[in-house]
């Protein structure tokens, strides 16, 4: 799974299929940044439209992870009961966005910036 990232065109974030997210620069001279979110399958990422800094992941793990722009994780849902296979975030200026998964569940969630912290939710 690869997503562009919205504001600057020469990075991409990619999922692979031991949970890993990697983002990478390419007009860049850093390496790309590795971090292992999930403990399966990587199967969508979405970078926020609004916040350059938000990335979502989901994952056959039944999970969705928000990272902000150090790949730290800023929020975490557990809620679905089967693979997570969509993710997208709401347009217009918001922090909100959306999951579905094979449990027929569709599930809206709302990343609170304010916290600071990395924090969870189950």
């Amino acid at each position: 799974m690869v997503a562009w990232h919205p504001h600057h065109r020469s990075t991409i974030a990619f999922g692979d299929e031991l949970g890993k997210v990697t983002v990478k620069d390419f007009l860049g001279t850093e390496p790309p940044r590795v971090q292992n979110f999930h403990s399966r399958r990587v199967n969508g990422l979405a970078f926020s439209t609004h916040s350059a800094s938000m990335l979502a992941s989901i994952s056959d793990d039944c999970s969705l992870a928000v990272l902000n722009s150090e790949l730290q994780e800023i929020l975490r849902d557990r809620r679905h009961q089967d693979f997570v296979k969509g993710v997208s975030w709401l347009h217009g200026g918001s922090n909100t966005l959306t999951t579905i998964g094979w449990d027929h569940l569709v599930l809206h969630h709302t990343v609170d910036l304010a916290a600071g912290a990395p924090n969870s939710s189950s």
